[in-house]
């Protein structure tokens, strides 16, 4: 869930890896010298660490500034990722990578500031997420800028919750070590040749839902760490406290999968435990049946004993404390097909009602009230929308593929719009640019896979171009881009336009389809609280 399938950015994030022999570059910062490579016209810097290694009494500590000197650090190789179950992997993972034009303006240049996605689970800075093609894209109109990506902690490492997290104040550290990044990047990026008053925080899937996050973050005080924000697929989520009951059943459940179970201190425990062992625990909670679809076992939870992530997203966005700070936003039309694959089992009424029953604990009524809301008509209706009754390839399929993307991705984004853009500068989109995919449509990171690719088609050309533009300007339409580009007109509550990209071109249309099922949920939006 909150994730773009490898298999699908295989084909477009490759490795940068130089095209011709030239000069190494090097960069000099507090720590060292910062050795990096080039590929054509853009120069890398990967694996530099900006936190302390989170190894033994550091796990499940709030991330410490990287200190040391590394004298001189040879940055030319993607950074392992932080502990997932695949290869290449390590818990000493805290680390970013800088890709920058290879022709450095005597002006310092706007940053983008990358959150990968991977459902707080899976992902990492550089493979499938390489910003190379659009740093290339910025150089080539004329408006160039620095792209950084960084890591952070997954799963239970990085976002174990329960009563005995919440007692030590070290919660959400997965969100906290973005924010360290976030501040490293602040401190260094000039170094790099980059501005950083002028920095744009971006992700997609989970990425943007930490993106979100960092803007209620104490308050909705940026500090200056960025000037505007750039959400793909995700935006708010909503979720129950650190210390609410099903926090807690996450916390016992990683608990039971481990030999911790007859600790007497539980959370020491699972300090010192092997990380092979932790890791295989936190994994297997991921293919629960009740976990699958949109209903992670690890997301951030709001803790208010602290101000850092004091509140559940929308009560945050809802009291008006969020950054005020332009917004552009955005989904795919079908973002729920993906969500849905893995439930074969769902094919009555009932089994969608008891399975989204498991998602929000004693509001099955509400679940019942807002389903009863989308039409059980063998999906007709339902996603991969505008599809009739071809692709429901199970029962409730169609059905429910429509509930997962609209809770999880397309209402989400409009109620955050609908309260701050009277507000604030905002633009939205919503792309189809995949329709017709069977039986996906345009599916969950099908707006990724555009704007990280080489690619010269309209939905492409017309993502890096805003995307480029916003970072700039921020102002989507602020470079005056040509075609396929548009005229891309501020969402505003009274007139709620999207700018609709298809394959070969783009249009506008309003944010008010599924107006009922959105109402409902909107005003119930605490009762839908991961």
């Amino acid at each position: 869930m909150f994730f773009v399938l490898p298999l699908f950015l295989c084909a477009i994030g490759t490795l940068a890896s130089p095209l011709e022999k030239r000069e190494s570059p090097a960069v000099t910062i507090a720590n060292g010298t910062v050795l990096g490579g080039v590929d054509g016209n853009v120069e890398y810097f990967k694996g530099i660490p900006f936190a302390k290694p989170p190894l033994g009494d550091l796990r499940f500590k709030a991330p410490q500034l990287y200190d040391s000197n590394f004298g001189v650090l040879n940055a030319t190789a993607s950074p392992e990722v932080c502990l997932q179950g695949v290869e290449n992997e390590s818990e000493d993972c805290l680390k970013l990578v800088i890709i920058r034009p290879a022709s450095q303006p005597t002006e310092k240049l706007p940053v983008m500031l990358f959150i990968h996605g991977g459902a707080f689970q899976g992902g990492g800075a550089d493979d499938g997420n390489d910003g190379t093609p659009l740093v290339q894209k910025s150089i080539e109109i004329g408006a160039p800028i620095i792209w950084v990506s960084i890591q952070y902690r997954l799963g239970a490492f990085g976002f174990l919750a329960g009563k005995e997290i919440a007692a030590t104040g070290d919660t959400n550290v997965g969100l906290r070590d973005q924010r360290l990044a976030m501040e490293w990047v602040h401190a260094n990026i000039a170094a790099f040749g980059g501005d950083p008053t002028k920095i744009t925080l971006t992700g997609f899937s989970a990425g943007a839902m930490s993106t979100f996050d960092h803007t209620i973050v104490n308050n909705g005080e940026p500090n200056g760490l960025f000037r505007g924000v750039i959400l793909g697929s995700g935006s708010i989520l909503s979720a129950q406290a650190v210390d609410s009951q099903k926090a807690q059943d996450v916390y016992e459940d990683v608990i039971s999968r481990t030999e911790c179970a007859q600790s007497s201190n539980s959370l020491e425990c699972l300090r010192t435990l092997n990380s092979s062992t932790l890791l295989s625990a936190s994994s297997a909670l991921s293919i629960e049946p009740f976990l699958q679809g949109g209903n992670p076992a690890f997301i951030p939870r709001p803790d208010n004993s602290s101000a850092f992530f004091s509140t559940s997203p929308d009560a945050a966005v809802a009291a008006g404390k969020y950054a005020k700070v332009p917004v552009l936003t955005g989904d795919s039309e079908d973002e729920g097909t993906l969500f849905a694959l893995t439930l074969f089992n769902i094919t009555t009424n009932q089994l969608l009602l008891d399975y989204l029953s498991t998602y929000y604990p004693g509001n099955g009524q509400y679940v019942s009230d807002l389903v009863s809301t989308y039409p059980d008509d063998f999906g007709i209706s339902g996603s991969p929308f505008g599809t009739g009754l071809n692709n429901n390839i199970y029962g409730e399929y169609k059905r429910m593929a429509a509930i997962l993307g609209d809770i999880t991705f397309i209402m989400a984004r409009r109620f955050h719009l609908q309260k701050i853009s009277s507000h604030i500068p905002c633009w939205s989109y919503l792309s189809s640019s995949l329709h017709g995919t069977s039986p996906f449509g345009s599916f969950h990171g099908g707006d990724v896979m555009q704007t990280l690719s080489n690619s010269t088609s309209v939905p492409a050309e017309t993502e890096q171009g805003h995307f480029i533009s916003f970072v700039n300007t921020l102002d989507p339409n602020g470079l005056n881009l040509s075609y396929p580009l548009i005229n891309w007109p501020r969402y505003t509550p009274t007139d709620p336009q999207l700018l609709h990209m298809n394959a070969s071109y783009n249009s506008l249309i309003k944010d008010d389809f599924r107006s009922q099922q959105y109402q409902y949920w909107s005003e119930n939006i605490s009762k839908f609280r991961l």
